[in-house]
């Protein structure tokens, strides 16, 4: 079976292949992943995703690397704000509260490595999340639910989450979960290789 690793730690990207029934390793990439002056939400997103899985791939001599990143940022209009990961409950309510009513774009981005032939393959997934208009209440009680103080945007769209939004609208809506899989199984066929090559189910 070929070698697929996933330049990643968060248990969200690794749940999403383990439910695909995805055969990976994964290991910490480890990278600065603070923004450039003046960079755009979507290029910080494909430069982290690259960078994670360059990292990875440097210690390997065979095997292919998955690198995925997630920026998000709410439309004011004073002009855009980059969403963090909260990390603490009052963080995440100021978080809520700025989107409560806004349109917030979310691009995920996916960098695949094949370390053998020396190539690479990216894609950067948009979303666009309409949320509703929430009260306080409706935002104490959500984040108690959930607890989504390690999720930038401060939800959990596979878990209540999904209550907070008006709409969403994306080519693969897996890519709020952390993971585009549509572009993950796009960058393997680009280098040559079959998803399903990598399934632990037989």
């Amino acid at each position: 079976m070929r070698s697929l690793i996933l330049a990643s730690s968060s248990p969200y990207r690794q749940k999403r292949l383990t439910d695909a029934g995805i055969a990976f390793s994964s290991i910490s990439p480890d990278i600065d992943e603070s923004a450039m002056e003046n960079e755009h939400a979507e290029a910080l997103s494909l430069r982290l995703a690259t960078q994670k899985a360059e990292k990875v791939a440097s210690k390997y001599q065979s095997g292919l690397v998955v690198g995925s990143d997630q920026v998000a940022s709410v439309l004011l209009t004073s002009g855009d704000k980059r969403l963090e990961k909260p990390h603490t409950f009052h963080k995440a309510k100021q978080q809520l509260l700025a989107c409560s009513g806004k349109r917030v774009i979310f691009y995920t981005a996916l960098c695949v490595i094949d370390i053998a032939a020396k190539k690479q393959s990216a894609f950067v997934e948009r979303v666009d999340v309409q949320f509703k208009t929430l009260s306080e209440s409706q935002i104490d009680t959500y984040l108690h639910i959930d607890q989504p103080l390690d999720c930038a945007g401060s939800f959990k769209m596979e878990k209540a989450g999904i209550f907070l939004f008006e709409s969403i609208r994306s080519n693969d809506p897996n890519a709020l979960i952390g993971i585009p899989m549509i572009a993950l199984a796009k960058s393997l066929a680009e280098l040559g290789h079959d998803i399903f090559d990598f399934s632990f189910v037989t």
